[in-house]
């Protein structure tokens, strides 16, 4: 069993290739992201409001264990024999909690580092609000780097990314 875990700053493309691999795989994907949005709906909060999910993931970080166990209870038929999908992380005690909750997985975590042209012009075409990456949870994000088992400089292709990422995992297990 893999578990392919994506770490990158806003814009990055960890998404979009973290659900090219999860399909690639015929895995299912779970998203700290999705996991947060939910949680600001069930408490009346405004689902598309960066800074409030941000926010949340703050409040969440400081039990990472608990945290990373809900992200995976989204895939609530997964069970450590199937290949699974994690994307957004951006601390290294959720990295840390995930390893230790997946410690018979073969992780492979993957820095996503597009080039800095590439990821100004994506933030620009999502309308991104450059004052979420001064919010403390976007902090941590680049010194995840150098634990990365792979760095994948998406610039356009996601498809191409996982491809990269999938022959990676191939070559490890």
């Amino acid at each position: 069993m893999n578990a392919i875990i994506f770490c990158g700053t806003i814009g990055s493309g960890k998404t979009s290739v973290a659900k090219e691999v999860a399909r690639l795989l015929n895995a299912p994907r779970v998203s700290f992201g999705d996991y947060l949005r939910r949680v600001a709906g069930e408490r009346g909060l405004d689902t598309a409001n960066r800074e409030v999910l941000q926010d949340l993931g703050l409040e969440f970080i400081k039990d990472p264990r608990a945290f990373c166990a809900a992200v995976l209870s989204q895939a609530s038929d997964w069970r450590l024999r199937t290949d699974l999908v994690i994307d957004g992380v951006r601390h290294a005690a959720a990295l840390d909690a995930l390893r230790q909750l997946l410690s018979s997985a073969n992780v492979l975590f993957v820095y996503m580092e597009p080039p800095p042209d590439a990821l100004e012009a994506r933030r620009a075409e999502r309308g991104d609000d450059p004052t979420a990456l001064s919010h403390p949870v976007e902090q941590e994000i680049t010194s995840l780097r150098e634990l990365a088992d792979v760095i994948v400089n998406e610039d356009e292709d996601p498809e191409k990314s996982a491809v990269e990422v999938v022959s990676r995992l191939s070559r490890d297990t």
